[in-house]
């Protein structure tokens, strides 16, 4: 058995610590009138809602907010990798998350799986978001639907999953949001 040299993973020197988008020569904590840092929610600390049960931001968790001298945009070396989750590429490109479900069947059962349609009676929401997504779009796409409507659609409980799902393809643009009705359709 060959001799393992120790240790296992070793030091190449290629890994920086450093912000991936931005460089800048020096930066200052942002002040106040009262000269005290200005801060914001970290984007970490969580809390349990005491009304919904529901994990809600803590605004107890901050962070301070900095000025950057002299920022300009990362330079990086030309990539010779791209080190990346496979299901999320396919034949070269990336997959976007309402295509991700079919590109995420490794094998002929889980493609069978996430091609089946129920037969009778409700659907079961799936658990994984891309899954989540092309469901969704694909109900939205046969007709409007409120919140309501769809997660009757399939055995949803919360349909908060439901309601994250609607925002999610709002931020992509595959859906819009009509305030008067309290509907959700396809965009166009």
């Amino acid at each position: 058995m060959p001799t393992l040299i120790e240790p296992i993973l070793r030091d190449f020197k290629n890994i920086e610590c450093r912000d991936a988008l931005i460089e800048y020569d020096s930066r200052d904590p942002e002040l106040d009138e009262h000269g005290a840092p200005v801060t914001i929610w970290d984007g970490i600390s969580m809390k349990v809602s005491p009304t919904t049960g529901e994990l809600i931001p803590d605004e107890t968790g901050r962070a301070i907010v900095y000025r950057y001298h002299n920022p300009r945009r990362a330079e990086w070396p030309e990539a010779q990798d791209i080190v990346d989750n496979p299901r999320s590429l396919v034949a070269g490109r990336r997959v976007l998350p309402w295509e991700a479900a079919t590109s995420m069947a490794t094998d002929q059962e889980d493609a069978s799986k996430a091609a089946a349609t129920p037969a009778k009676g409700k659907a079961t929401f799936p658990k994984a978001m891309p899954e989540q997504l092309r469901v969704l779009r694909e109900a939205l796409a046969k007709r409007p639907h409120t919140v309501e409507s769809l997660a009757k659609l399939f055995k949803c409980q919360p349909r908060k999953a439901v309601e994250d799902g609607l925002l999610s393809l709002v931020a992509v643009g595959r859906a819009e949001y009509q305030e008067e009705t309290g509907t959700w359709y396809a965009a166009a």
